[in-house]
């Protein structure tokens, strides 16, 4: 069996540890106990905060662009807080494209589709005048903590910067919307999934200006992943091949 533990560094106790031949652990805020987790960082928001204290917190310049996008842009917000597989289709053939357009890594299809089937997938999307969806995100919604799994748009396809402008400011809006929904669920934390810090690149340091916009705390995470058995070792290696992170 392969198995993901979403933000807990000893997920092993107890029952599942004699079946599971996969393990991987992600975002806990404590090392595991095994060797070789990664450290990495990330940004989450209190959530005990009323929304004016959370608005407040951000920097002027995001405020002043969901102000706009609220009252003068025309944009529809939407929750699916239990998707269905074909939600999660959707969502997922959307950011395949945005994804072939980024050079980054598609979406892992098995990995949301079980994570909606245990309840812990939540997806949200905003859509312009025209009735397009500019922007979709999905977060793994487990254990007080609304972690951002997925963020994509349709910024490639933007013709000039009117709507390059537009696609930002519909973005940022669908953030605040969704820390006001995890914030409504009484969720503690709204994270961010990851903060480059060192700045690796320049398009990592630009998502990071972006998320720092909210405020916020920087915290350190550790991931890790470990087979127990041949089999788990085998999957691990097929799932490397497919660029899959695991």
């Amino acid at each position: 069996m392969i198995r993901e533990a979403y933000f807990d560094a000893q997920p092993e106790a107890g029952r599942t540890a004699g079946r599971v031949d996969l393990l991987r652990i992600v975002g806990a805020f404590q090392p595991p106990s095994e060797r070789g987790s990664r450290k990495r960082h990330t940004l989450v928001i209190d959530l005990d905060d009323d929304d004016d204290a959370l608005f407040e917190q951000m920097s002027k310049d995001t405020r002043s662009k969901i102000r706009r996008a609220m009252q003068k842009d025309a944009l529809q917000v939407a929750a699916a807080a239990a998707p269905s597989p074909a939600d999660v289709d959707e969502f997922a053939d959307f950011y395949d494209g945005f994804a072939v357009a980024q050079s980054v890594a598609r979406v892992f299809r098995p990995r949301v589709h079980a994570l909606a089937r245990r309840g812990n997938l939540v997806l949200t999307s905003v859509r312009g005048e025209d009735q397009e969806v500019l922007v979709r995100h999905a977060y793994v919604a487990a254990r007080g903590r609304g972690f951002m799994l997925y963020s994509g748009s349709t910024l490639a396809e933007a013709g000039d910067s009117g709507a390059r402008n537009l696609i930002g400011r519909a973005n940022r809006y669908l953030h605040w919307h969704d820390i006001r929904l995890f914030r409504e669920r009484d969720f503690r934390l709204y994270d961010f999934g990851g903060l480059d810090v060192d700045e690796r690149s320049p398009k990592t340091a630009g998502i990071a200006r972006f998320k720092r916009g909210f405020g916020g705390e920087v915290r350190p995470v550790y991931s890790s992943t470990r087979a127990h058995s041949l089999r788990g070792a085998a999957a691990q290696w097929l799932l490397a091949r497919r660029g899959v992170e695991f």
